[in-house]
């Protein structure tokens, strides 16, 4: 291709702005990063951290600039160095948002990704990444908001930098999570991706499961008692079996939004979490909402 067929295909790249700042002092460091181009996206990007003096010499010295591997061969033990800077970190924050202005209708992109999962008209519209350390608490929140589904999650974990090189396991503690989900067609693509079985042959087993408990109270009570039953009354939040599995098949034919919320009595390391996972039982602090 020639330079110019080249330069031909990217017409669509028009008024390009690129702004950075950053500024640190002996204890603190602060950067932020905006990229723009009309016909394609806004990218903003914003940095902080803060600690001890040794903290940001190390920052400076080893991270804002090029990292030499001559160095890393000359001293092995420089990543044991940035792991036990990460105690002497007292906050940390990252923030970026992305703000579509034309990349899937002016590029190859959308058409790629409708060949891909053969999805028509998909677009990203806005995503925000969020990633912050302070006292402790680390959080991650992120949002994403596309032509097919929104999501939004937040999740806050206990972070004890100190057990990471003796107990990474149990370094980190799960506090809460919120998770939201808006959908705009997903669901259709999830069924595609796994047919069998089918929306329409789950709806069919729901149906009959539903004709079954109508005419038994006897089986009533033994679903409404058993791990599974607690599971549909619990996320339908209804105590009528019948209700709870007309709304289950409601939500699974035309699923509109489903929020999750969990937040734990005190907070849980992995070996808990995987314990809790595989249990039949509720999980203490569990919400589910369907609608």
């Amino acid at each position: 291709m020639s330079e110019t067929e080249l330069l031909s295909n990217l017409d669509y790249i028009k008024n390009i702005d690129i702004n950075t700042s950053g500024v640190c002092s002996d204890i603190a460091c602060n950067a932020d990063s905006q990229i723009s181009i009309e016909s394609l996206f806004d990218i903003d990007q914003k940095f902080h951290l803060n600690g001890s003096e040794e903290l940001i010499a190390f920052y400076l010295d080893n991270i804002m600039n090029p990292i030499d591997t001559s160095t890393l061969e000359e001293n092995p033990f420089l990543i044991f160095e940035a792991l036990g800077m990460l105690t002497q970190i007292e906050g940390i924050s990252y923030n970026l948002n992305y703000i579509d202005k034309g990349l899937f209708d002016n590029t190859d992109i959308q058409q790629i990704i409708e060949e891909t999962i053969e999805v028509k008209e998909f677009k990203v519209k806005e995503i925000e990444l969020g990633l912050s350390y302070d006292n402790d608490q680390f959080e991650l929140n992120t949002a994403l908001n596309t032509s097919l589904i929104e999501f939004e999650l937040l999740i806050a974990y206990i972070l004890d930098v100190s057990m990471m090189m003796i107990t990474p396991e149990q370094s980190v503690q799960l506090a809460n999570a919120d998770i939201s989900v808006i959908n705009h067609g997903i669901d259709n693509i999830l069924w595609e991706l796994n047919p069998y079985p089918t929306k329409n042959d789950a709806l069919m087993q729901i149906d009959n499961i539903i004709d079954q408990l109508s005419d038994d109270k006897y089986l009533q009570e033994n679903f409404s008692n058993s791990p599974e039953g607690q599971i549909v009354l619990s996320i339908t939040d209804e105590q009528d079996v019948i209700k709870s599995m007309i709304i289950m098949r409601n939500f699974i034919e035309n699923p509109k939004q489903i929020a999750i919320q969990y937040s734990p009595e005190e907070p849980m390391d992995y070996l808990a979490l995987q314990e809790m996972m595989m249990s039949s039982e509720w999980p203490e602090g569990m919400a589910i909402q369907i609608n």
